[in-house]
């Protein structure tokens, strides 16, 4: 399952260079068209500040980031996804969807549901544990 896994999702995305903070810090921000903080994207990730804020300068030379100050309050820069970005997001999750139908196309209705209600519930279970 795992091996599955590596070669249909993980193996293309280390053809594009891509780390795996990069791709979750691409999926918050997509979920966020509005901006995260420097420090709400930390804390997303559960990476301490320098790292992100090498990580988002680096995203930023890509092009695949912006920064811009909040229009609520100027004091904070709110990061955005850049057209780039959000082109690379989307195939980002193309292949996370791709990977999803190849690893549960042989499960009946009944099975795939039972399947989400156990990950949903492994899911709450880490929340309440954080």
């Amino acid at each position: 399952l795992i091996l599955k896994y590596s070669i249909y999702v993980l193996y293309p995305i280390k053809r594009k260079n891509l780390n795996s903070t990069y791709t979750f810090i691409l999926q918050f921000l997509e979920r966020h068209p509005e901006g995260m903080t420097q420090v709400e994207i930390a804390n997303t990730v559960c990476l301490k500040a320098p790292t992100i804020s090498l990580t988002l300068n680096q995203m930023e030379q890509e092009g695949l980031i912006c920064r811009e100050k909040s229009e609520e309050d100027s004091r904070k820069m709110l990061v955005k996804l850049t057209d780039k970005g959000q082109s690379l997001s989307n195939k980002l999750r193309d292949l996370y969807r791709e990977a999803e139908g190849i690893l549960t196309n042989s499960l009946s209705e009944e099975e795939y549901d039972n399947l989400t209600k156990y990950l949903e519930k492994m899911k709450n279970a880490l929340r309440e544990g954080e």
